[in-house]
């Protein structure tokens, strides 16, 4: 928005140095605006830790009221959000009526990313659906822009029937392809990782929590225990409260030799990894699974995926030519993925190859922090010119 500097606001339920998909994205598009001058602010329920700003941004920690999981009520946060030109909301937040109260209450647009429908397990599996039909709806249909990461899940999500609306934008997520690239130091790694030189490494990113239940790492252990194949290797990169359950799970399975977990690892570490590995697979068994940013960077570095079949992923499979596709949940189905993979080098250079291509074309953050601005310009030109 060349000579125009807003003040923005973009409020996310999570963020650095909690790692999660949406945490990444608000960082990186937090970054790119400031960049191009803007001041940008992030309101975020307070982490454990102290959170680490991108340049030129600030980051509020607002105190929640109650917190179970990843779910914060911050009605706090509501006399915050004066004075910005513009309020960005990553959804889904449980306070998000907070975001449409300020924005009535102190007149400015808000534009809502909805990032994924929420499906929970056990005594709280009702709780999203009655905050969706209370509250939430109310607060995606009076939005001025609603984003979707892709139209393939804007029409599949629990919210298809907004999808046809004016107000919604496709705006997808991206990744640094300065930072993810083919090549790099890796071959000490690669070593590490390898009983033997023949042998294939599968690579696994997820937080390893229990908000991040529906990554579907049983589903990889079973598919490999179908598989049978010493020479198949899997690397589990992420922690969290679950891991220690995961390892369990990967002993008793019989895979206690083939499967190697690191825990978490540095941004400036993670590129190796990828690079490292012959396959990233994403096995997420629900729609909490939007998009996947891991199959992003993988692609970027060059190495192809194998990922679930589930709206929004499929898309960014299909889009790039960067992998295959796999029923979710389904291990016989993701073993025989695994097992085309392992047996045709060739196939797994060429997908590589094509992955990286499209990121440099289509997914370069850069590209996409122009294509949120011009988002904005046209949002704001619209309230003017309705005025």
């Amino acid at each position: 928005m060349s000579g125009t500097r807003l003040r923005i606001a973009h409020i996310s339920g999570t963020f650095p140095p909690y790692r999660s998909g949406t945490g990444s994205v608000v960082w990186h598009e937090t970054h790119q605006l400031a960049r191009r001058g803007h001041d940008v602010h992030v309101f975020t329920p307070a982490p454990h830790a102290a959170s680490a700003a991108p340049p030129g941004v600030t980051v509020h920690m607002v105190r929640p009221w109650l917190r179970v999981g990843n779910a914060t009520s911050v009605p706090g946060i509501l006399p915050r959000l004066r004075g910005f030109d513009l309020l960005h909301l990553h959804y889904p937040f449980f306070s998000a009526e907070c975001v449409w109260a300020a924005a009535r209450l102190y007149r400015t647009p808000y534009v809502v990313h909805y990032v994924h429908d929420v499906e929970l397990r056990g005594p709280l599996a009702l709780v999203p659906g009655i905050y969706q039909a209370l509250v939430g709806r109310h607060v995606l249909e009076h939005a001025d822009r609603l984003l979707f990461a892709t139209m393939d899940y804007a029409r599949a999500s629990a919210v298809r029937g907004l999808a046809g609306r004016a107000t919604v934008r496709e705006h997808g997520y991206g990744v640094d392809e300065r930072e993810f690239h083919p090549g790099g130091g890796d071959t000490a790694l690669r070593a590490t990782l390898r009983q033997a030189p023949e042998d294939v490494v599968l690579l696994f990113v997820a937080s390893l929590d229990r908000a991040h239940y529906f990554k579907g790492l049983h589903v990889l252990f079973k598919a490999l225990q179908l598989l049978a194949r010493a020479d198949v290797r899997l690397v589990v990169v992420g922690d969290g409260d679950m891991r220690s359950d995961y390892a369990a799970d990967a002993r008793r399975s019989g895979l206690g030799d083939r499967v190697r977990f690191v825990g978490s690892v540095s941004d400036a570490l993670l590129p190796s990894y990828y690079t490292a590995a012959d396959v990233l697979v994403l096995a997420s068994v629900t729609r909490s699974e939007a998009y996947g940013l891991v199959l992003l960077e993988a692609m970027a570095c060059g190495t192809p995926v194998l990922a679930s079949c589930l709206p929004g992923v499929r898309q960014i499979v299909n889009e790039t030519g960067g992998g295959l596709l796999a029923i979710p949940g389904d291990p016989e189905d993701l073993a025989r993925g695994i097992r085309r993979l392992v047996e045709d080098p060739a196939l797994r250079a060429a997908l590589g190859e094509r992955g990286r291509q499209s990121v440099e074309a289509r997914f370069r953050w850069s590209f996409l922090g122009e294509q949120l601005e011009e988002i904005y310009t046209d949002l704001l030109a619209d309230v003017r010119s309705s005025h």
